[in-house]
């Protein structure tokens, strides 16, 4: 069960990535190529307007796009300041695909609401997320595994992943119970997301430059219950306006400052 745990806590942590696979928008005005391969991503009615607030409607949803990501890991970012330079090749990082999709054939489709929305959790295609989105908010509500009935685990309080609009100063708070399955083994534990916006930041990305990003430090608790297993970590994740979030630094087990430098994921947007 140890084991079980700690592999679950680790996937539970990365929880809030899927909403760049989902909210893709490219946004001409707030857009500069970066790099001698940069270009325009796919465009869409969505237009940044600046006003220091990211309203439901400026992290629109496209089901079915295809997003790609630079994946790093075990690296070091440097994530102080305001002008946020992401822009260096990392080495051993490699590029991936996400789709979001929406609730439909999948094996575990009967267990949530019809209008969930499906996201990849992982960069291996092994386990996804199953979120509701509103105009208030965009909540986690399970996690499933692609292989069927391997892991199937339910939020009994939807955790807040976002919570709109959002704004510089915005906190909150959500716990819940996990329960059900992981990897065949029963499991019974709990999450607790601490959410802060804490600054708007300027963001240079390997492709592109984008001036006016939202950052929202997220603190992730994981108590695997009965196996007596706690851990904590740190996530930085850049949002922009009808872009969605564009990257995210996520920190090493049990890290406790907020501008960590040691990082285990390092995700950023990518043409």
């Amino acid at each position: 069960m140890g084991s079980t745990a700690m592999r679950f806590q680790a996937l539970a942590i990365s929880l809030v990535l899927p909403l760049v696979a989902q909210t893709l928008a490219a946004c001409s005005d707030n857009r500069t190529p970066f790099g001698p391969d940069g270009g325009p991503p796919p465009t869409s009615d969505c237009l940044p307007d600046l006003d220091d607030q990211l309203t439901r409607a400026e992290m629109p949803t496209f089901l079915g796009t295809v997003v790609s990501y630079l994946v790093a890991q075990n690296t070091t970012v440097d994530t102080s300041g305001s002008d946020l330079d992401l822009s260096a090749q990392v080495a051993g990082e490699r590029k991936y695909a996400l789709e979001a999709s929406a609730l439909g054939e999948q094996w575990f489709a009967a267990e949530f609401p019809a209008s969930s929305i499906v996201v990849p959790l992982d960069f291996e295609g092994q386990a996804v997320g199953i979120l509701q989105s509103s105009d208030e908010a965009i909540r986690l509500v399970g996690i499933a595994s692609t292989q069927e009935d391997y892991t199937l685990l339910h939020y009994q309080t939807p955790i807040d992943l976002y919570r709109f609009p959002l704004t510089v100063g915005q906190s909150f708070v959500t716990e819940s119970a996990v329960v059900g399955q992981f990897e065949a083994v029963p499991y019974n534990g709990s999450d607790r997301y601490a959410v802060e916006v804490t600054s708007i930041d300027s963001v240079a990305l390997p492709h592109l430059r984008f001036t006016h990003s939202f950052r929202v430090h997220t603190e992730v608790t994981s108590d695997s219950g009965a196996a007596g297993l706690v851990i904590k970590r740190q996530q930085l994740s850049l949002v922009s306006e009808c872009f969605g979030e564009i990257a995210r630094v996520v920190s090493q087990d049990d890290e406790s400052e907020a501008n960590f430098s040691d990082a285990a994921e390092l995700w950023r947007f990518s043409l």
